[in-house]
């Protein structure tokens, strides 16, 4: 075993020594007594030259997808490639002088260790713009890689303008279809794609694609991802229409183009069931999360992090659809995985503790479900800035876990802390500052606050609008909630319209029997019952349970309450 050897043997006998976690170089003494043997060769400066082209090599081979499978087996090349990077770079030509930055960058930074990976990128970026240029393609991949790590730690305002530069470079550096090119705007629009800015990442998308069609062949797998991302935008806008063509395109190139159980299959069938699921087509997305987990099981190691991300978003699934019993043991079997797999901190660690503590929560396992969300938060507060937006969306289920319990003055700073995040990490009219208005506004409306609880709905309300097509589910979701609000105050006339918006836009945006709309056509007939409007509103109610019988099924929580609704509705109408 490569650690083993490290540490009881290197370690032990001081050839290496320890920098900080992880990290490690040639002793001093070593290094001084290997200058010294050096100089004894007639040939030094080819040694040295040849010694640095096979640790280019090595640095070459490090994956920007780090597994601990992985780790182990480039590690012992570490403490070399870093040698190159801080004494030896005179030796590098200008084609293999980034690589040494560059992988050491990625290798960190694809662990979680930010800090570790962030000097060998600033070194590499100082080292290339001041003997390469700052015209030099090479230039622009060490930007991507910087901003690439910003990214990662939500530092969006220092990414942003790093993956600029990086495109400008290469559209005068390099030919005008260059799929180069290509990359560098996809790697923006993923950023605008994570700040919301969807307008701004959709031409981005749309220009990577066409470069792609003219630079590669037609059925090369990169004009697939490429696709893919596109799909995945339109999938957080809710153009669910636009984006089903895409997933299905990208499946056919990479079944063109890829043995038939390659990972990326996989991972396209499990994004295109994720559309599958926002639209409540959920027997459709199930068949596709098992093909996915098939293929990865055959094409991965048992233990491979793709896996897990396959098991969780089946877990997923099944919660939504109250199966409880089925999904636990996919998240458990997905946190197992990622224990093994990746390191102690991973933020996907962290992801799938946090969505077994909402399956929990949704059992009304409270006891079960706060420990796991205190590691999941423990691990985020390790692995990412103060104010990263993962830690938003955390928090927030931190407080929807203690307003589930009626701890409503634990949850209240937690829902604020998530938004005063979401006001310095994302742009002003971000849709997941809209959720977090949305939810702070319901922990005001369920203590009777309505007049505070109001102009945060608003708000929501004029977020949404800003930021997101006409006909998004997340609007009428809105729009329900306050037309809840109006209600409770016997505000009836200002309801009422409300929750019809409502109802229309789940009508136009999502298919006939989603459980959203049986929820927002139970709400109007409760505000119907409300006003003795009784003939009107049991047909409602009859849909919205003939709805939840066919989606969720007989046994589900939504579908009781509503057939209670119903036997209410009639018992009052006869009284």
């Amino acid at each position: 075993d490569l650690q083993e050897i490290r540490d009881d043997v290197l370690l032990n006998l001081s050839l290496l020594e320890r920098k900080d976690e992880d990290i490690y170089q040639l002793h001093p003494l070593i290094r001084k007594f290997m200058v010294g043997k050096l100089q004894q060769f007639d040939s030094v400066e080819e040694w040295k030259r040849s010694f640095c082209q096979v640790l280019v090599e090595a640095a070459r081979k490090i994956s920007e997808n780090i597994t601990l499978e992985k780790v182990q087996e480039v590690e012992v090349d570490i403490p070399h490639i870093t040698e190159v990077a801080e004494h030896l770079t005179e030796y590098l030509g200008d084609d293999d002088l980034i690589f040494p930055f560059t992988k050491l960058g990625s290798f960190y930074r694809e662990q979680g260790f930010y800090r570790q990976a962030e000097p060998w990128l600033d070194k590499g970026r100082e080292i290339a713009e001041k003997q390469l240029g700052k015209d030099n393609p090479d230039v622009a991949t060490v930007y991507n890689g910087l901003a690439l790590l910003y990214y990662s730690q939500g530092r969006y305002s220092e990414a942003e303008p790093l993956y600029q530069q990086a495109i400008e470079i290469v559209k005068i550096a390099l030919p005008t279809n260059h799929r180069d090119i290509a990359t560098h705007l996809n790697n923006l629009a993923l950023l605008y794609q994570s700040q919301g800015r969807y307008s701004e990442a959709e031409p981005l998308y749309q220009q990577a694609i066409e470069i792609v069609k003219i630079a590669l062949p037609s059925n090369h797998p990169e004009l697939a991802r490429t696709l893919q991302n596109l799909a995945l935008l339109y999938n957080f806008q809710g153009k669910y229409e636009a984006a089903e063509p895409l997933y299905k395109q990208a499946i056919e190139i990479f079944k063109l183009a890829l043995p038939a159980n390659h990972p990326y299959l996989a991972s396209t069938f499990s994004n295109q069931a994720e559309l599958y699921r926002y639209q409540g087509r959920y027997s459709e997305a199930e068949l596709l999360y098992q093909k996915a987990i098939e293929i990865a099981n055959i094409a991965l190691p048992p233990n491979h992090p793709d896996i897990a991300i396959h098991l969780n978003n089946q877990a997923e699934l099944y919660r939504y659809q109250g199966r409880y019993l089925e999904a636990e043991p996919l998240y458990q079997k997905a946190i197992e995985i990622a224990k093994i797999a990746l390191l102690a901190n991973h933020p996907y660690l962290a992801t799938y503790l946090n969505n077994l503590t909402l399956l929990y929560e949704s059992q009304g396992r409270y006891s079960e479900a706060e420990p796991l969300l205190q590691q999941a938060i423990e691990i985020f507060k390790i692995a990412l800035p103060a104010n990263h937006p993962y830690l938003a969306s955390i928090f927030n289920n931190q407080a929807n876990l203690y307003e589930s319990q009626g701890r409503y003055s634990e949850a209240e700073p937690l829902y604020q802390q998530a938004i005063e995040i979401d006001k310095i990490a994302l742009p002003a009219n971000h849709p997941k500052l809209g959720i977090h208005l949305n939810n702070l506004a319901l922990l005001y409306y369920s203590q009777g606050r309505y007049s505070e609880a109001e102009p945060l709905l608003q708000q929501a309300i004029e977020i949404n609008k800003i930021a997101l097509p006409a006909n998004h589910p997340s609007l009428a979701r809105d729009l329900n909630n306050l037309a809840l609000l109006y209600e409770s105050q016997g505000r009836y006339s200002e309801a009422e319209p409300l929750f019809q918006q409502a109802i229309e836009i789940h009508k136009i945006a999502l298919p006939a029997n989603h459980p959203s709309l049986a929820t927002h056509l139970n709400n109007l007939a409760g505000l119907y019952k409300s006003q003795g409007r009784y003939s009107e509103a049991e047909p409602l109610y009859l849909q919205a349970l003939d709805m939840f019988e066919q989606t969720l099924g007989q046994e589900h929580p939504n579908t009781k309450i509503v057939r209670e609704n119903v036997e209410l509705c009639r018992q009052q109408q006869q009284s």
